[in-house]
């Protein structure tokens, strides 16, 4: 049980788990212990498990337990947890960059930041840099909020996530470039660095 997902795991779960049934090679779960044969016992022991492992529940609770358990381990995975007047939590958890929130204010974005930075300079003692503010670190592609791409190549860019073959796409892709327009060029530019041709429909995101 030590190995199983706790968060959903079920009797019904446990008792068909192929490594279950392997490690009794064939014997029924009450030739172990008869009590075994009810059902209501295995659920007993698993819920004493959840306890066992999460003695505050799978809420924000447990996280914040976690955090206060793990957070002088050199590989503890959640980074920060912090309250907000608004209401609002964060926890930072920097296993794996990707960013969580159920806000699309400014502040919400604002705090995120803020907290991953700090954490960044913590771990590096350095600082995040952006190439277009400091002349080195992050680049960034910059967008004007009023596009100044006019519809018909706007049709075209849309179109490319259709089309089946890398030559249809790479076509396009000059006819854009021919009209001459400086955002529509940019854009082509930066899709075909950071996108494979041979997938099309990356070049729209």
């Amino acid at each position: 049980m030590n190995d199983e997902n706790l968060s959903n795991l079920t009797a019904r779960k446990f008792l068909t788990k192929l490594t279950l049934l392997t490690y009794l090679n064939g014997l029924s779960l009450n030739s172990i212990h008869p009590s075994l044969n009810n059902q209501s016992k295995v659920n007993y022991l698993i819920a004493k498990e959840k306890r066992s492992k999460h003695p505050h529940r799978q809420n924000i609770f447990s996280t914040v337990h976690e955090f206060i358990k793990n957070k002088d381990l050199d590989d503890a995975y959640i980074c920060k947890i912090k309250f907000f007047q608004n209401g609002q939590i964060l926890v930072l958890s920097l296993t794996f960059a990707r960013v969580f929130t159920n806000n699309e204010s400014v502040d919400a974005y604002q705090n995120m930041f803020a907290a991953v930075f700090s954490v960044v300079k913590e771990d590096t003692n350095s600082e995040i840099c952006f190439y277009h503010i400091d002349g080195k670190g992050i680049g960034c592609t910059k967008y004007q909020t009023k596009s100044k791409i006019p519809t018909e190549i706007k049709k075209m860019m849309y179109a490319i996530p259709h089309f089946e073959t890398k030559a249809k796409v790479l076509n396009v892709l000059e006819q854009i470039k021919l009209i001459q327009n400086k955002q529509a060029i940019d854009w082509v530019n930066n899709k075909s660095k950071e996108c494979s041709l041979a997938e099309p429909h990356l070049l729209i995101r």
